[in-house]
């Protein structure tokens, strides 16, 4: 009796610990946004919302203790910003890419289609008939097809919607010749349609195309929840019944009406059996070893196109997420203009979420400005930009333009666009060092060259003082102090100008004129050392630089030239001077300047890292002067090269492109 009355006590106990695991009471209410334009998945029938998705969401609810709220959208974009908004908790027939571009969590695979194309069967017809040749125009939804599949498909122009149903009707409605599609779907909507013949399937599979739900990020339960209830309905009988329901099946009629013409020739060639036996068994063998033969190469042909398929979307997947998640702006725009493709660099560059079927390129900022300012014309062949600097405001860009080329014909151009303006004030910085490391030098020069004349004006101005009423020394007054007095301001000008903060404006120039200016100053230094100075400049020799950078650039050079032959000196001890000259000569499309000199010269590793960034062989060197000199030279559109060998020389050559009257008349971006 005790043992009894414990086992009650028992069972009771784990009644209450341990209950049914249906949920009861209060049931959760589970608001969720559809995309009502995805039949047979989810559509709006009648006042209600219906299909696949709907029934299988509907059996999750039941088995986790839910009450399901719908709320229809009319595409996509409208669930994404009701989740977003937290007006829903979910959003269901939602892809992956989708879903995980605004940052929301992706559930479990629901379904799962094939893409197909399906033409126009009068289009096909005048293709295969009258030989009106493709390429065809084709309707696709947005985020389905990757563009780059579409040359491969003949398609040349194409129009994007955000839904499957508005792909249906554009196909339907005669507005395409074809449309890339969901499978499932499109044949669903043509069986609805009444099973027209007007539409033919040319390509079943082209990609998948899998649905699930999307939920916010910081709602990982809910998300749980889902997944174990999606798992759940798979696994059972119940999930190939909701298929069943709505998933078109093939039901082989035009295999059926194929074996039974076969069965009428049997049928005729059982009549004419007697003297055509034999004829007939003859034709038989050969037509069997010909449709062996036919369907192996078709079975051959077939297993190389799926590879290849393979092939092209594993290539354009691996484009697309190259271009997705680049740092570079990019954006494809096709030849009416409208952006086809944009990622998500390029939206926070502009502003804009992403590309649609009315944004156009000159809804873009910065890329409206490339195409109106650099490339106003972007579509005629040929047409290319490679780094070209754009200023907008305070702000400085890259840009790289290159066309979409399909059958010979321009369909589309690519354009990047890279924010440089840190990267610039960065090389600013760096030259507004060297140049102070140059100032120092400079000032140290001309302080010493300015206290000849301040003791020629001092001798004077004593003498004067004297013997002011001597007319000789009156002249002598007149005539020389003015000339002292002009050329200590001549020196402090010139330095000055120098000093002043560099902006950027390229134009034509004398290059006779900059070498004479820099040789200028540079001159005081150069005298007191032992160094035998030439300098020589053809007319003529215009160039279209800015000046400022280019004084930098042969102030450099010649200061490395100076202190080689110190180094020189120093390390021989000889007491003649050593040649540093200096050229400009001009030639059929260039102007050449040439600084040589006589110095230390450099060893075949010093010359071959020369221009690195801070490489050195100088105690107290940056190692940023001659890679400042490469990148001005670079911006100026010059080429640099050094001739070196140790103990021996240095040869400098810098080849610009001559400039004309006309250039003047350049826009100086």
């Amino acid at each position: 009796m005790g043992k009894r009355l414990l086992l009650a006590v028992f069972i009771i106990q784990a009644s209450i610990c341990f209950p049914a695991s249906r949920n009861v009471g209060v049931e959760r209410v589970l608001n969720i946004a559809v995309n009502i334009n995805l039949p047979p998945y989810q559509y709006l029938d009648g006042d209600s919302i219906a299909g696949i998705h709907i029934a299988i969401l509907d059996r999750i609810a039941l088995d986790k203790g839910y009450q399901v709220k719908y709320f229809a959208k009319n595409d996509d974009h409208g669930c994404l910003a009701a989740l977003a908004k937290g007006e829903v908790d979910a959003i269901v027939g939602i892809t992956s890419n989708e879903a995980g571009d605004r940052g929301f969590y992706f559930s479990d695979i629901m379904t799962s289609s094939s893409l197909c194309m399906v033409v126009r069967t009068d289009r096909m017809v005048k293709h295969q008939l009258e030989g009106v040749p493709f390429p065809l125009s084709a309707a696709m939804e947005l985020g389905t097809t990757p563009y780059s599949m579409i040359a491969n498909l003949g398609i040349a122009h194409y129009r994007v919607h955000g839904d499957q149903r508005s792909v249906f009707e554009s196909l339907e409605g005669s507005t395409v010749d074809a449309a890339v599609a969901v499978k499932d779907s499109i044949v669903y909507q043509i069986e609805r349609a009444g099973g027209d013949k007007r539409f033919t399937m040319t390509h079943n599979y082209l990609g998948y195309v899998s649905y699930g739900l999307a939920v916010r990020a910081d709602d990982a339960e809910l998300l749980r929840i889902l997944n174990d209830g999606i798992s759940a309905i798979r696994a059972g009988s119940g999930y190939e019944a909701i298929m069943r329901k709505w998933i078109v099946a093939d039901d082989g009629g035009d295999a059926r009406a194929i074996l039974a013409w076969v069965g009428l020739v049997a049928a005729l060639a059982s009549v004419l059996a007697g003297v055509y036996v034999y004829l007939s068994l003859r034709i038989r063998k050969a037509m069997k070893r010909n449709v062996d033969m036919q369907t192996r190469e078709i079975q051959e042909a077939n297993r190389k196109l799926e590879r290849q398929i393979t092939q092209i979307n594993d290539e354009n997947e691996l484009r697309n997420r190259i271009i997705k998640y680049s740092p570079s702006a990019m954006a494809m725009i096709d030849k009416d203009g409208r952006v086809s493709l944009m990622n998500r660099s390029a939206q926070l560059l502009t502003g804009v979420d992403g590309p649609g079927g009315s944004l156009g390129v000159r809804d873009l900022p910065i890329f409206k400005e490339i195409i109106e300012r650099i490339a106003p014309r972007p579509f005629e062949p040929g047409t290319t930009i490679e780094n070209e600097r754009l200023m907008i405001g305070a702000r400085s860009y890259r840009c790289t333009m290159h066309q979409i080329i399909h059958f010979g014909d321009v369909v589309g151009v690519l354009i990047t666009v890279q924010d440089v303006t840190k990267e610039e004030q960065k090389a600013q910085a760096e030259f507004e060092i060297e140049k102070n490391r140059t100032l120092n030098r400079l000032v140290a020069g001309i302080a010493h060259e300015i206290r000849n004349p301040l003791m020629s004006i001092r001798t004077f101005a004593t003498v004067m003082g004297s013997q002011g009423d001597d007319k000789e020394v009156q002249r002598s007054f007149s005539k020389y102090v003015p000339d002292e007095v002009d050329r200590i301001n001549r020196l402090i000008e010139n330095m000055i100008q120098y000093a002043k903060p560099v902006r950027r404006q390229a134009r034509p120039c004398d290059a006779g004129e900059i070498i004479r200016e820099c040789v200028g100053l540079l001159s005081p230094s150069i005298r007191a050392k032992s160094v035998s100075l030439s300098v020589s400049a053809d007319d003529d020799a215009s160039i279209f630089v800015d000046r400022d950078q280019i004084k930098q650039v042969l102030i450099n050079l010649l200061i490395n030239g100076v202190e080689a032959i110190e180094k020189k000196l120093s390390q021989t001890g000889e007491a003649a001077e050593l040649r540093l000259a200096v050229t400009a000569r001009t030639r059929p499309e260039s102007v050449v300047i040439e600084i040589q000199d006589d110095g230390a010269g450099m060893s075949e590793q010093e010359l071959a890292r020369c221009l690195d960034p801070f490489y050195t062989t100088k105690a107290t060197g940056t190692g940023l002067g001659l890679a400042l000199c490469k990148q001005y030279l670079s911006e100026n559109s010059a080429r640099l090269s050094i001739q070196s060998e140790e103990n021996q020389y240095t040869r400098i050559s810098v080849a610009f492109p001559r400039s004309s009257r006309e250039t003047a008349d350049i826009d100086n971006r």
